[in-house]
């Protein structure tokens, strides 16, 4: 969720980021995220009238999808002055790299598992760039798994030994409350309606990056390091379900588009509560 600064601190615009529920399945959530369940009424109306404002600010509060995965790096293009002592890496991958991934543990020509200990395959990741003049992002469409089998070394047979796999379920992060979904509903009218993150309704809850609540140290919104540059006139390209690699909205259509929006989800709320 794009903000424009911090209230009472700085103007610079900063993101906070906040948990999708979908992620935990419908069982757990059946009201579903009241983020996406509005934003997806966007993504229709932006269809039937060719609204492609609506649908630029559509994509910036899409979810951003990240998949975990473990494993061992064999093959680090990146110098490492320590590695750590626990060999088992955790991976954060996008939706591509998720799906090579997958359409490997799939494939069935593949006469064994990729993972499996004795007769897996490392998967390679092979970055490039792809876009237009407009903007530039990572493709990993040549990353694959390798076809020649290979086993796990001693060594790292015996690291999973010593410190073992993790359960990659236990970080998904705190299940949100029925008061974080109220203050996810507020921060993202808020965020809609152009206004600064406000630390003392929300600091509690969800900040962004290198931000300290009242409840942990004293805070200085001013001295707030911004994780990111996104404005709301350009959004650099994320993993969406609906990609692009660069949304530009102009002023004027902005100011309007949130005005509308805001009143829109105001008046579905009205609906709801009735």
């Amino acid at each position: 969720m794009p903000f424009n600064g911090i209230k009472g601190g700085d103007t610079k615009p900063i993101v906070v980021a906040v948990p999708c529920v979908e992620m935990f399945g419908r069982t757990e959530y059946p009201q579903g995220c009241p983020v996406l369940s509005e934003v997806r009424t966007w993504y229709d109306e932006a269809k039937k009238t060719n609204d492609e404002a609506l649908k630029s600010r559509a994509n910036i509060y899409w979810k951003k999808a990240q998949y975990l995965m473990q494993g061992f790096v064999r093959d680090n293009a990146v110098t490492e002055d320590v590695p750590p002592e626990n060999p088992i890496r955790k991976f954060s991958l996008n939706k591509q790299l998720f799906n090579l991934v997958k359409a490997g543990l799939m494939d069935p020509d593949m006469q064994d598992l990729p993972c499996d200990y004795e007769k897996g395959s490392d998967f390679r990741i092979v970055k490039t760039s792809k876009g237009t003049t407009k903007g530039q992002y990572a493709d990993y469409s040549t990353s694959s798994y390798r076809k020649v089998t290979s086993a796990l070394t001693k060594t790292e047979r015996e690291a999973i030994e010593t410190y073992k796999l993790s359960t990659l379920s236990d970080f998904l992060g705190k299940k949100p409350t029925q008061d974080d979904l109220k203050v996810i509903r507020e921060m993202f009218e808020a965020s809609v309606d152009g206004e600064a993150y406000d630390p003392e309704k929300w600091g509690n809850y969800y900040k962004p990056a290198g931000f300290k609540s009242a409840k942990d140290t004293e805070f200085n919104p001013t001295e707030l390091e911004a994780s990111t540059t996104e404005t709301k006139e350009t959004v650099e390209n994320k993993e969406t379900a609906a990609p692009a690699p660069v949304v530009t909205v102009t002023e004027e259509s902005a100011k309007k588009s949130a005005s509308e929006i805001l009143d829109m989800i105001k008046n579905r709320s009205k609906k709801t509560a009735a």
